[in-house]
């Protein structure tokens, strides 16, 4: 075992077995000091056994005293303390419940319990809830909202005592509800070197024979703004306590449920300990302890000074401890104890042993066994102890066996120190530790979660965090906050009793200041971001050491040193800087995207580099990175054309995997190829030939690769960028990002992907669709004035008397797709469109009928390569009409004008980008044309038709989001398109059948032409051009469709519609509903 502060821990038993050589003939029945541990002698007070005066009830001995001050309370008797009746005693009780149970005893906001000793073996009390053989007793509840003073000399002083005890066959009961405080409770014990006991509140449940004792209570609550404060000069001083012993054969139980301090409880003086909250079971002899508590929380302050205890043994805030000292069990359980956000544990002793923040203790010194369980301990407040001469530990976990019983703690959940958790001890912050005797027993500690650090745990001069011998801690350790400790950050003896199977480092804020000592655990770094390295500040000797494939770790001191006994596996990054050295002592190697990065920088004209040195086996995947500074960068750039040795970068001492044809990416590619080689010799040495001395220059080279010439304009642009920036000072991080990028691409996959950053297909594509937006609106009002246009022959079909109508109102739903063929080196694209047409005409003449629509339509436009995308929203309004110039023939007329909302989105896949952008643009509509009919039958009819189609688009400019430097900044565009067609109709109107309908129309636009965008780069450098898709001018549309009634002022008109040109096609369903007004 390590020499650590931990091996001189030992719980100081407050129980003894049988009294002997009593030297006192005070008479002092109930006092706690009677069944004090028996190691020290001679004591001041005896069991009523010791005086043979075994038929006198404590508390009625005790109130010989002063028998007609204390308040003694009868079965189911209420009490409120006021300013009238406040209670001053001497030498006794204030107020006593013996062996009956009451109803409520209150002490009110003005009332006083005061109690003096001038007896000096006085043993006094505030209030009593007392208990013997075959008695109970109990209250609904207490509560103090007043004060309590309780000043001692030589005997026990206590400001609120529960007090079960049997001494022989009988059992012996209490049963509390609720105990409150909300006022003062002042126990003082002012006689020094004495055995008095002092407690602010106090439960016990103590047997001494074969009786049982049992003891209950649901909330002990101590609150806000309330005080606790107990100094005592003698053997022990609680702020509270809760305690079940046996003595003998039978059994004692103490259950409470919840034990919250909301307020502030202090304890100090010359007493040998001073504990402010004690839980403790123990078994002296066959008899079972038990002691059950659902919750104990502290939410204030609890301070324990023991700087005045020259012969101090023990100093803590919180007490949990079970002990078999004889044959019986005993059994202790915590459900959760918590130290709250804001609140304080403050201990301080000066020759105190043992001195503790928070201490939890299994100890078998006899033949049973004793098992101390907690369900979560979790600390979000501050614990500090501190001590002149002696070894504090801030948080205790122990166990101890010397006799044949087992010693067992256990933790079922986590041990978490949260983010607002500040746990600091000169000595140790954390510890595990156990002790066995040559004996057949054992003691374990066993948590089965995770022990948890968000916050700081902090040693001065020892170990931050201790795991010693038949220790396991299931979930490992987990750090996201601050480890700091002198000795060591983490210490985990070398043994296989010792379980920590991992400690995980993980997240920005993780630090571990001085060294992981752990030898048989597995360490894995994940969750830094590239700006938050983790930096090792201390020797790491551990199991196996492995890198996330999210984590980062970098070398800022290589005075340390990480030794694995297995495998050093990088997974993620591993950076080490110029002029620094990683230390590894064993095998390493990088798997899946795991990357060693060297830093190259200059001193004056000379290059310097990081080198990561391994002892053993070395496995590079073939790949590795560098990191150049500018210095460097501007040395080599003066050297173009030269091949430069730089250095070795790795070092090994066994074999070398992965080594013969390494890859080396770095963010200055553009400008130098950097190769490393394996010298078979364990050296891994870097050399670079210089290809450019500027970015322009570097990314120009690509003219010589096929489609090269295509991109030399966004290689001027974005070189121009590079080469001011660099000017300046240097690369952003955005930039040094897309340099990095494009440097590791090479030929043909860097052309690609200069070309993904000037391709601009959302714009030039959205202005196209909206011209076919503005063309499906247009189509549709055709569509309605071809219905108010049948010839008034036909005996049948709505034709026939729509433009006699008065009002028809009608809607028309309808959805569409379309594709594009890629073209001329422009891709392609489908779309997916639906909408909703509103509209309602009516005859303003018996030759003229005119109308009004609104449409809003829905576009999802993808580019074929996946990597752009457009939703485009667009709303317009409309206005149509028909004149008929002779019974056969017919003028339409139609126009509109809309509002577009566009949402682009570009990928730039090889450079991991996204650009993002929303903006608006506007669209106009006209069109005319001109019919005559032709009746081939009493129900057909043929049409020809002549028209003429104008459609206008304007997109705004914009600046794209999100893909940094290399967004676009586009210039607003337009365009138009003028369709010139012939063709006809015809129709089919079977008699009370409706009417079908067949349409077609060979088209020319006049006005096609290829489209263009003028661009920037939004880190600004030289404009360019994006062009667009040459549309062809010839297309044809056509369409069918079928019209019937409902009723008679109801139809519907269902039609298929589409649009066909080379390499192009649209096509669109809809049905339309007319109501007749």
């Amino acid at each position: 075992m390590k020499n650590h502060p931990i091996e001189r821990t030992r719980i100081e038993l407050r129980f003894s077995g049988m009294l002997k050589n009593a030297i006192s003939r005070h008479f002092v029945g109930t006092g706690r000091a009677g069944i004090m541990r028996s190691d020290r002698k001679p004591r001041r007070a005896v069991t009523l056994a010791c005086l043979g005066m075994m038929g006198i009830s404590m508390a009625t001995a005790d109130r010989l005293h002063a028998a007609t001050q204390t308040r003694n309370l009868s079965a189911n008797e209420s009490i409120t303390i006021s300013a009238g009746n406040s209670v001053d005693v001497a030498d006794s009780h204030g107020v006593v419940a013996d062996g009956v149970r009451v109803g409520n005893i209150d002490i009110g906001s003005d009332g006083a319990i005061r109690i003096d000793a001038t007896n000096d073996s006085a043993n006094l009390g505030g209030v009593r809830i007392l208990a013997t053989d075959n008695g109970g007793a109990g209250a609904a509840r207490i509560a103090n909202s007043g004060v309590i003073t309780v000043t001692g000399k030589l005997g026990d002083a206590t400001g609120v005592g529960f007090d079960g005890r049997t001494s022989g066959n009988g059992d012996s009961a209490i049963r509390v509800n609720n105990f409150t405080n909300q006022g003062a409770i002042t126990v003082t014990a002012v006689a020094d070197n004495s055995y008095a006991y002092a407690s602010g509140v106090d439960f016990l449940a103590l047997t001494e024979g074969g009786g049982n004792a049992s003891l209950r209570a649901d909330n002990i609550i101590n609150g806000k703004n309330a005080a606790i404060t107990v100094n005592g000069n003698g053997d022990s001083t609680f702020g509270m306590a809760f305690t079940s012993t046996t003595l003998g054969q039978g059994a004692a139980t103490l259950d409470a449920g919840r034990i919250l301090n909301q307020g502030n409880i202090t304890v100090g003086g010359n007493a040998t300990d001073a504990v402010g909250i004690s839980i403790f079971g123990r078994s002296e002899r066959q008899g079972k302890t038990t002691v059950r508590v659902d919750a104990l929380t502290n939410k204030s302050a609890i301070t324990i000074d023991g700087n005045t205890a020259t012969n101090g043994k023990k100093a803590i805030a919180i007490e949990v401890a079970g002990e078999a000292a004889g044959s019986g069990d005993a059994y202790v359980r915590v459900g959760r104890i918590i130290n709250a956000k804001g609140s304080r544990i403050d201990v301080r002793g000066k020759k105190s042993e043992s001195i503790r923040g928070v201490s939890l203790q299994s100890i078998a010194t006899g033949a049973g066994n004793a098992h101390l369980e907690v369900g979560r301990v979790t600390n979000r407040g501050a614990i500090t102890v501190g001590s002149e001469s002696a070894d504090p530990i801030a948080m205790n976990f122990y166990g101890k066996s010397d006799g044949k019983g087992n010693a067992t703690l256990h933790i079922t959940g986590d041990i978490i120190n949260e983010a607002s958790g500040a746990i600091s001890s000169p000595k140790s912050g954390v510890s595990f530790d156990t002790k066995s005797g040559n004996t057949t027993g054992n003691s374990r500690i066993i948590v089965d979660g995770r022990l948890i650090n968000k916050g700081k745990i902090e040693s001065e001069d020892g170990d931050a965090i201790y795991v010693g011998l038949n220790t396991k801690i299931t979930g490992g350790i987990i750090n996201t906050g601050v480890i700091q400790g002198e000795t060591a950050a983490i210490y985990v003896e070398n043994d296989d009793s010792a379980i920590v199977p991992t400690i995980d480092l993980a997240g920005n804020s993780a630090r571990v200041i001085g060294a992981i000592d752990a030898p048989n655990s597995v360490l894995t770094l994940r969750g830094q971001s590239s700006k938050n390295p983790f930096a090792p500040e201390g020797d790491f000797y551990v199991a196996d050491f492995i890198i996330d494939p999210s984590g980062v770790m970098e070398i800022t001191n290589d005075g340390h040193h990480l030794e694995v006994g297995n495998l050093f596996r990088n997974r993620g990054t591993l950076r080490v800087p110029a002029s620094k050295v990683a230390k590894i002592t064993g095998n390493y190697a990088q798997t899946d995207a795991g990357r060693y990065i060297a830093g190259i920088d200059a001193e004056g004209q000379s290059i310097t580099y990081g080198r990561l040195d391994i002892t053993g086996d070395v496995s590079l995947n073939n790949k590795m990175r560098l990191n150049i500074a500018k210095g460097a960068t501007d040395i080599l750039k003066a050297k173009k054309g030269e091949t430069i040795t730089i250095g070795n970068v790795l070092t090994y001492g066994g074999a070398a995997t992965g080594a013969d044809t390494i890859e080396v990416a770095s963010k200055r590619g553009l400008l130098f190829d950097f190769s490393a080689a394996n010298d078979k010799s364990g050296n891994i040495r870097l050399g670079a030939t210089v290809l450019a001395s500027s970015y322009t220059e570097g990314l120009l080279l690509s003219r010589n690769t096929d489609g090269g010439a295509d991109v030399l304009d966004i290689a001027t642009a974005l070189g121009s960028v590079l080469d001011a920036a660099d000017a300046a000072g240097g690369l952003s991080d955005d930039l040094d990002d897309v340099v990095e990028k494009l440097g590791n691409l090479k030929g043909r996959k860097r052309v690609k992907a200069l070309e993904e950053i000037k391709t601009t297909s959302t714009v030039t594509v959205g202005s196209g669709v909206a011209i076919r937006a503005g063309n499906g609106f247009g189509s549709v009002m055709r569509n309605r004035i071809a219905a108010l246009t049948g010839s008034n022959d036909m005996t049948t079909g709505f034709a026939a008397g729509d433009l006699l109508e008065d009002v028809s109102w009608w809607s028309q739903p309808y959805g569409g797709i379309g594709s594009q063929d890629d073209k001329g080196g422009v891709a392609g694209y489908d779309m997916n469109s639906r909408g909703l047409v509103l509209g309602v005409d009516k005859a303003v003449s018996p030759q003229w009928r005119a109308g009004l629509a609104f449409s809003y339509a829905n576009t999802d436009v993808d580019t074929n390569t996946g990597a752009q995308s457009v939703d485009i929203d667009t709303y317009q309004v409309g206005a149509y009409g028909t004149r008929e110039l002779a019974p056969d023939i017919r003028l339409n007329l139609q126009t509109g004008i809309g509002w577009a909302r566009y949402d682009s989105r570009r990928v730039i896949p090889s450079l991991g980008k996204l650009a993002e952008v929303s903006y608006d643009g506007a669209n106009f509509m006209g069109g005319v044309s001109l019919e005559k009919d032709y009746r081939t039958s009493v129900d057909t009819m043929t049409r020809a038709i002549l028209s003429a189609e104008y459609n206008y688009a304007d997109v705004d400019g914009y600046a794209e989001n999100g893909a940094g430097a290399i967004g676009l900044k586009v210039s607003e565009t337009d365009q138009d398109s003028l369709i010139l067609g012939i063709g006809g109709e015809y129709q089919y109107a079977p008699s009370g059948k409706g009417v079908f309908s067949l349409r077609g129309t060979l088209g020319y636009d006049a006005l096609a032409e290829q489209s263009s965008v003028r661009t920037q780069l939004v880190a600004g450098g030289t404009a360019f051009s994006t062009k667009g898709m040459e549309p062809e001018r010839f297309l044809f549309r056509g369409g069918f469709g079928y019209e019937f009634k409902l009723e008679d002022n109801i139809g519907i008109d269902a039609r298929y519609d589409t649009e066909l040109r080379r390499g192009f096609d649209n096509h669109a369903a809809s049905v339309k509903l007319k109501y007749v007004y």
